[in-house]
């Protein structure tokens, strides 16, 4: 899914170790996304291993993913 990698693209623009509230908000306005894509984007990420929800809208994010998808 395009808003998938549009988002880990946008996700991997962060520093190593940068801790990042994840606001639909900024990332809507810096990609342009709808918020349906977003939705769509981090349930796929989620999914597939690449973000891990820590708590409330805090997430690890990964490169790699930590599972098989």
């Amino acid at each position: 899914e395009a808003s998938g990698f549009l988002l880990w693209c946008y996700l991997s623009l962060n520093q190593e170790g940068y801790e990042l509230a994840l606001s639909n908000v900024a990332v809507r306005e810096a990609t342009g996304m709808s918020k349906d894509a977003y939705d769509t984007a981090v349930r796929l990420l989620i999914e597939k291993g690449y973000l891990v929800q820590r708590s409330g809208n805090k997430y690890d994010f990964y490169q790699v993913a930590q599972k098989e998808a």
